[in-house]
Formats: C-alpha cells, sequence, structure tokens
C-alpha cells in the first residue's frame, strides 16, 4: 500500500513537472506613435512631408519578429523609411519613421492614420497566439497664407453672425402680431 502511495506522489509531481516546461510563451507587442501632427498643403510649403515617430516595444522573454503596417486616407501618402519589418529582442523597443506627405491643394481637413505592429515570429516560429496592437495619428491640415494676406481682415463672419440674428428676428416678428403691434 505505501508502494501505491509512494508511487502516485512521484507520478502527480512529474505530471506537474512536464506541464510547467511544456508551456508555450505568449507574443505581445506594444506599439506607441506621435498623437498628432500638423501639415501644410499649400503649394511649395515646406511642411507637405512630416516624419511620424513610432515605437515598437517587445515586454516578452523571447525575440519577436514584428511586422509594421500603416493606412490613411487618400490625401496622404506613407513611406515607411525603416522598412516594413523589425527584430525586436526580448525586453527591447525599437523605433520606426514613417514619412508623410499630403497631396497638394488638399482640402484643410483632420485625417486619420492607422499603424498597426504584428508580431509574425518568435525565437524564429510562428507565435501560439495572434499578438497586434495599433495606434491612430491624427493629421491636422493647414494652408499658410501669404505674407500679402496677413494683413487683411477678414469680417465675413462676424457679418454673418449678426446678419442672421437680424433675419431671425425678422422672421420671428413677422410671424407674430405682437412684434407689429409694439412698434
Amino acid at each position: 500500500m505505501r508502494t501505491t502511495i509512494v508511487f502516485m506522489i512521484c507520478a502527480l509531481i512529474s505530471i506537474s513537472l512536464t506541464s510547467v516546461n511544456a508551456q508555450i510563451p505568449t507574443a505581445q507587442v506594444n506599439l506607441d506613435c506621435d498623437d498628432a501632427i500638423s501639415m501644410d498643403s499649400s503649394p511649395g510649403s515646406e511642411s507637405s512631408t512630416v516624419l511620424v515617430s513610432c515605437t515598437m516595444s517587445n515586454p516578452t522573454s523571447a525575440e519577436e519578429k514584428v511586422e509594421f503596417n500603416g493606412t490613411g486616407d487618400e490625401e496622404l501618402t506613407l513611406d515607411f523609411v525603416d522598412g516594413h519589418e523589425f527584430i525586436i529582442p526580448a525586453g527591447e523597443s525599437v523605433e520606426a519613421n514613417v514619412s508623410v506627405t499630403i497631396l497638394e491643394g488638399a482640402s484643410n481637413a483632420s485625417y486619420a492614420l492607422e499603424f498597426t505592429a504584428q508580431v509574425t515570429e518568435m525565437d524564429g516560429v510562428p507565435p501560439a497566439n495572434i499578438a497586434t496592437d495599433s495606434q491612430d495619428t491624427l493629421v491636422n491640415l493647414v494652408q499658410d497664407s501669404d505674407d500679402e494676406d496677413e494683413d487683411e481682415e477678414v469680417p465675413f463672419v462676424g457679418f454673418f453672425a449678426t446678419l442672421s440674428v437680424v433675419c431671425l428676428a425678422f422672421a420671428f416678428c413677422r410671424n407674430d402680431q405682437r412684434c407689429l403691434d409694439d412698434q
């Protein structure tokens, strides 16, 4: 009976040690990019191309191969200056730069970029899980005015607001007899 109990205890210990050694590490990646950038689409502008800086971190204890991509609106072109694939050592980070160019004459607006990092290998083999992280970057597009136009005032907005209030007051008085009687 004692040998049976000793044998069962030894079997349980060996099974638990085997399961600890058989655990497969899970892939992880953290992506951090610039939150917002400003660009100028005026003809000949020097700021129609801007670099977006992204940092990819590997918090695991294994070397990871990470694929880095991005998408944006049609008015923007992306050039992955440092490439699309990165080898990130365990516990390390790498920086990836993306050159973003706005098409000349694009409308003043805000555009969105989305960058994604995905682990494709861990220590040279496909990972046991799919690990991705993404980051959005807002592109604010402005058009600088010429130096000649800087001194000019544009009263249109104030005039429009005042005209709207007058028209609105006139419409209320026109439909309400008390306004006509008070005058």
